[in-house]
């Protein structure tokens, strides 16, 4: 069955549910920089409003480099098992790696050693996610946000490569309409999708019915490879509220036609 979440803050999360979402999807630079005594509070705001926190975005800062010269593995390995722990305590199955600072390559670094160093960072990753039973979905991300992954079936590719249980691909459909990437790439992808964020690509907005996108489309296809797995709303929005509530509203209607 596929579930719609929605990309916003801890400071949403009662309005979120009361609207009807599955889900909420936390900015995870955000929980790692809580106090524990904050973080506390988050979880326990999380668990009192009834509404799943199912996944994580916003893997890293920029500060905390992927690739390159400058990374440094052993605080990068302390930051995941951090990660980890959070994410588990909060209920997060899913951790987007999206974070296009962090993985952007410097121009006079080689693309093979770059391509090298996030795959190295893959295997951290899946090696401490494994014993949570929590999945790392890469993102590709448009020409505008990093120069490492730029489409779905790039990310498939590495994926599949590596063959790491924990890793699997996030297909994100503002990223996509820039790229020129067409929707028939997610059911290309198969078992390798796992998460799924959606916008309307112009002005990355919230989905709203009678936008111009086709969102049926969208859900047919994922209909169509048997996807279980989570639609996050992720844009832009004027009035927080009606905009969730219109986006809801336009994709349960789309599930439901698909």
């Amino acid at each position: 069955m596929i579930r719609i979440g929605i990309c916003t803050t801890i400071e949403h999360i009662e309005k979120v549910k009361s609207l009807g979402y599955d889900y909420i999807e936390l900015p995870l630079t955000a929980i790692m920089a809580q106090t524990q005594s904050d973080f506390a509070l988050w979880r326990k705001r999380a668990q009192d409003s009834g509404l799943p926190v199912a996944a994580l975005n916003c893997f890293a800062g920029a500060e905390r480099r992927l690739i390159g010269e400058k990374r440094e593995t052993s605080t990068l390995k302390t930051y995941i098992k951090a990660a980890a722990d959070r994410a588990a305590a909060i209920g997060a199955k899913t951790v987007v790696l999206g974070s296009g600072a962090a993985r952007k390559r410097d121009e006079e670094y080689p693309l093979r050693r770059a391509i090298a160093d996030f795959s190295s960072v893959l295997y951290m990753i899946n090696d401490v996610f494994a014993p949570y039973g929590i999945t790392l979905v890469l993102e590709p991300l448009n020409h505008g946000e990093t120069n490492l992954m730029h489409r779905v079936s790039e990310a498939c590719y590495l994926a599949s490569a590596l063959s790491l249980p924990q890793v699997r691909v996030l297909g994100d459909t503002y990223h996509m309409h820039l790229e020129g990437e067409k929707l028939t790439a997610l059911s290309e992808a198969g078992d390798l999708l796992q998460h799924v964020h959606v916008a309307n690509p112009v002005g990355r907005v919230f989905p709203r019915e009678g936008d111009g996108v086709d969102y049926i489309d969208l859900m047919r296809r994922l209909k169509l490879i048997g996807y279980d797995g989570g639609v996050s709303v992720e844009g832009n929005s004027k009035s927080f509220d009606s905009d969730a509530e219109a986006a809801l509203l336009a994709l349960r209607k789309a599930v439901k036609m698909a």
